[in-house]
């Protein structure tokens, strides 16, 4: 019997800017569209993975692009073998998972500000995904595309980029997830998690009837951070001779699908009084906020909160399984450092990448702290304090005599730009949480930096120690 209305279990999710479809099959079969956007203009460049491609142009599948137009035009190509693509798909073979490699080529427009997005749901059930610069040693960009969904680019020197894919099989909701749809339907609404968080974008929800056939099966909906039930739960078609759905004030039974984990969840209770309203929400089922919380045996929830929450940003917040090893990251806001995490208030951790084993739900808390000026009397600006930087961020200070428009250029000995702040200064000081364009932290060494303002251009010196 089938759950999915013979949707072919095919997975299509729109979003913008990026596309993926996985069929239910063994070999990758999917593309991903990345939006490239600069100069009040922008392209979709398109990579991916089908059993019909092959390596080079495919008619039909693949798209060329033109010849790239004089600078300072803004232009976003795929790059393979000196031929230009806006689309450019290989072939999907589940006995050539290996990194494939495709080649970005950039030209910046007069503003040298590119942005690169994409939608990183589902990302990680297809392979793993890098944007990295191209250079034989990536120096400035290492992107994980599985845990964020943009980059910006502001230095011209960064005009080719490698995008590095490495499929995995597909993996599918399970077959027992298959239904035959006809027009006896209820509707069943409410709002899902799973050990008490959120269930995510590619997990999918279905019902059962009492002899377990399934009677109907949906992906859930995500709007923002909540996950939201929308299932036709169909009825026993009267003109065919299974057994294909609910019977009239039969009791059924959910399950869900954890794709992250590949895990079928069984709702504990069972609900009643299943009937045919034409397709509608069913009575007492109709409410979209009503939270169905499903508990994975042998699964703890971790849940991570910034401290205050200006201070930072936090990651690690899931359902992880029993004696598996979690990680959990701080990052601070410009003008805070870290200091710990703690858990009811007794410190755990010292460093913001904080790994343990689970064995209990946590909640742990990253705390940080203020940097509070302090100019050091008798000092000549420009100057940054604190200065060895032995800290996650330094105050660099500058003369300033009114508002203007400031440039704060960054760059180690050998003179490559580390990072470049551009904006409107009403006083003569910033926040530097010593992160590179990437947004990694700088290396232990000695940086030069130069205030560039309406006015005039003062230049000055730091040593991080890390």
């Amino acid at each position: 019997m089938n759950c999915s209305n013979y949707h072919i279990k095919r997975l299509i999710v729109f979003a913008i800017p990026i596309i993926f479809s996985r069929l239910f099959a063994q070999n990758p079969d999917f593309s991903i569209i990345i939006n490239v956007r600069g100069g009040g203009n922008d392209y979709d460049l398109t990579v991916g993975f089908s059993p019909d491609a092959t390596d080079g142009y495919d008619y039909g599948l693949d798209q060329y692009a033109p010849p790239q137009p004089p600078s300072p035009a803004f232009d976003a190509a795929l790059l393979l073998e000196n031929d230009r693509y806006y689309t450019q798909i290989v072939n999907g073979d589940s006995l050539d998972l290996i990194e494939h490699v495709w080649d970005i080529q950039l030209q910046f427009p007069e503003d040298n500000l590119i942005t690169l997005s994409w939608d990183k749901e589902c990302m990680a059930l297809l392979g793993t995904f890098f944007l990295q610069d191209g250079s034989v040693e990536f120096i400035g960009i290492n992107v994980d595309m599985v845990e964020t969904d943009s980059l910006l680019l502001d230095n011209p020197t960064f005009n080719l980029l490698k995008l590095k894919i490495t499929p995995k099989i597909p993996v599918n909701p399970p077959e027992e997830f298959i239904s035959t749809s006809n027009p006896l339907a209820g509707v069943f609404l409410g709002t899902v998690t799973i050990n008490g968080l959120p269930a995510e974008k590619c997990d999918w929800i279905a019902a059962f009837d009492e002899d377990g056939n399934c009677a109907g099966a949906a992906e859930i909906l995500m709007n923002l951070e909540t996950a939201y039930i929308n299932l036709q739960i169909y009825g026993n078609d009267p003109t065919t001779p299974e057994d294909d759905g609910m019977d009239a004030g039969e009791d059924f039974f959910l399950k869900l699908w954890d794709s992250s984990n590949d895990l079928i969840i069984d709702y504990p209770e069972p609900f009643s009084a299943w009937y045919n309203n034409n397709g509608g929400p069913m009575a007492g089922y109709d409410d979209p906020y009503f939270v169905f919380n499903f508990f994975a045996n042998n699964y703890y929830t971790v849940l991570v909160t910034a401290n205050p929450e200006d201070g930072g940003t936090v990651t690690g917040s899931a359902a992880y399984e029993e004696n598996s090893i979690v990680t959990v990251v701080a990052t601070v806001n410009d003008g805070y450092t870290f200091v710990n995490w703690t858990e009811y208030g007794l410190e755990v951790a010292i460093e913001a990448i904080f790994f343990f084993t689970i064995t209990g739900n946590r909640n742990l808390a990253a705390n940080f702290e203020e940097i509070v000026s302090t100019v050091p009397v008798g000092i000549v600006l420009p100057v940054n304090y604190p200065n060895p930087v032995i800290t996650s961020s330094t105050e660099i200070m500058f003369e300033l005599e009114e508002p203007s428009h400031v440039e704060i250029t960054v760059v180690d000995l050998f003179g490559n730009e580390v990072r470049r702040l551009t904006y409107f200064a009403e006083n003569g000081s910033f926040i530097w949480n010593t992160l590179n364009e990437a947004g990694f932290p700088v290396s232990s060494g000695l940086y030069l930096y130069q205030i560039k303002s309406d006015s005039e251009i003062q230049n000055g010196k730091m040593i991080i120690l890390r």
